[in-house]
């Protein structure tokens, strides 16, 4: 118990000293724009329900993962794979089990199927054809350096650190990998593809809480967004209500049919579409800065199984109602470019907000 107090208060001073301007650092969220990444302190009486992030199992994956490539750093021996003929007969079939293997893919043998059915995953966990065939771009991204992975993974490293600690049961949103899941006593309970910000609107990073749940919810014109939108009243559901701009409830409410007010999150909400062609999308940074979910009523029943019921017979029902949560649910918008599924496939994601990239450049200057 020491010990956990002890790594709890870190985490605390850690965030402290990321917000120094700020005499309430510890006790309120800092009000930065959004396009600005954060992170968000948990209120104090909270603490002793926090974990330390070392705990987190994904935390743990990726430290294995950074162990295993670190000892084939440390070996000195890298196999570099040459350009050749993928077929069962082929000499260098070996090699490329090995690299694999390197990488820290799971293999389990060298057979020709084996190996073809790991270097799918290969290409899958780099966002690239799943051909199963060496073309030039698999080849060259094979034979990557390993330090360059090491150092994408001790980025991530240092991410999971500034997190300091996490809830036992929460909704983790990867941004980079565009998903979302749900976390319930260390295991993923759902998983699903959510479209984020743009570039120009960038989701934050924050950690925060999810308060109620909200069927055919009213959407709110931001202010930032009236001017532009202000010619459809009359139109589409959109009306003025009590001097203010609003979307009514409808196939064309922007936040589709189930929303999910975030407390403490600049303003972004989790939250349906009108839209959903754009999860078949592999690159899903389109939005304003909110986070739209595919499996909106899948999570819905996840955070408040209890109302499951009455959710549903409010969606059927075309009605408006807000069901708030017993308990708020622990939300976290990271930005993870390397995850380890629960299977060990490795998975890296672009660095589409360029952070990655600019802190390296930080780190140079």
């Amino acid at each position: 118990m020491r010990r956990l107090i002890q790594t709890i208060e870190k985490s605390f001073l850690s965030l402290f000293f990321l917000f120094p301007h700020s005499s309430h650092a510890l006790l309120t969220m800092p009000t930065m724009p959004p396009q600005q990444s954060t992170l968000i302190s948990f209120p104090l009486e909270d603490a002793y329900d926090i974990l330390p992030y070392t705990d987190h199992p994904q935390y743990k994956r990726l430290m294995a993962l950074l162990e295993h490539i670190q000892q084939s750093i440390d070996m000195e021996q890298e196999t570099t794979v040459p350009v050749f003929s993928l077929h069962p007969a082929s000499p260098h079939l070996s090699l490329l089990a090995l690299r694999l293997k390197e990488w820290g893919f799971p293999l389990l043998d060298s057979s020709f199927p084996s190996v073809v059915a790991m270097l799918k995953e290969f290409q899958k966990s780099h966002g690239l054809a799943q051909s199963g065939r060496l073309d030039p771009i698999t080849l060259k991204t094979l034979n990557r350096p390993l330090k360059v992975l090491a150092q994408t993974l001790k980025k991530n490293q240092e991410k999971w650190e500034k997190l300091g600690g996490y809830h036992a049961n929460h909704v983790l949103i990867n941004i980079p990998a565009f998903y979302l899941h749900v976390f319930k006593e260390a295991k993923i309970a759902l998983s699903c593809p959510v479209v984020v910000g743009k570039n120009k609107s960038k989701t934050p990073i924050f950690s925060a809480y999810i308060t109620s749940i909200v069927t055919h919810p009213i959407w709110m014109i931001p202010p930032s967004l009236v001017e532009k939108l202000k010619g459809n009243v009359g139109s589409k559901g959109y009306v003025w209500q009590e001097g203010r701009l609003i979307k009514l409830p409808g196939p064309h409410n922007d936040l589709g049919n189930l929303k999910f007010p975030v407390r403490d999150s600049h303003g972004i909400l989790l939250h349906g579409t009108k839209k959903p062609h754009y999860f078949q999308y592999a690159q899903r940074n389109k939005s304003h800065g909110c986070i739209r979910v595919r499996d909106t009523l899948p999570l819905a029943c996840e955070l408040f199984p209890q109302k499951e019921k009455a959710i549903k017979a409010a969606l059927d029902q075309k009605k408006t109602r807000t069901f708030t949560l017993p308990q708020e649910f622990p939300v976290y918008a990271l930005y993870l470019t390397a995850w380890v599924t629960e299977k060990g496939m490795p998975r890296f994601y672009r660095d589409v907000y360029g952070m990655d990239q600019k802190h390296q450049e930080d780190e140079e200057d």
